[in-house]
């Protein structure tokens, strides 16, 4: 009877340990499939194409603006941290964010910021363009 009492008690014990630790780490909230940000997968792939196309026309050193797609914010935060992962030379920020400010040029993936009349574009990219950023009252 006691050991029945005991073993009861351990599966409580790990069940409720079980649910603390997810909620802990979050794992039910992580953006995406989670195989769908790995190296050989089709998104990675396509990011990586379109940052290796862009880094011959970037200056050597600095910060560069990352543009991704509109999507929900966890895929956007890998988006961007994947980015910064195959521009290792350069400092990569976020485009739309005050850390922008300091950005020379804008690697826009999978997105369109033709529209805005602070950006040159510099080169057409697989899946995406390059921008540079002229400087305040520069008009053209």
């Amino acid at each position: 009877m006691l050991g029945l009492l005991v073993a009861c008690a351990a599966l409580g014990f790990l069940a409720s340990l079980e649910d603390a630790l997810a909620g802990y780490d979050a794992r039910h909230a992580r953006a995406g499939p989670p195989l769908s940000w790995r190296f050989g997968r089709a998104p990675v792939v396509a990011l990586e194409a379109c940052l290796a196309a862009a880094r011959p026309h970037l200056p050597p050193e600095g910060v560069v603006a990352f543009a991704g797609p509109a999507e929900p914010r966890g895929e956007a935060f890998l988006r961007w941290r994947w980015a910064s992962y195959f521009l290792p030379e350069r400092d990569v920020v976020r485009w739309g964010t005050s850390a922008a400010a300091g950005a020379t040029h804008v690697v826009a993936c999978r997105r369109a910021l033709g529209g805005d009349p602070r950006l040159a574009e510099v080169a057409r990219l697989p899946g995406g363009r390059l921008y540079r950023i002229r400087a305040a009252g520069t008009a053209r």
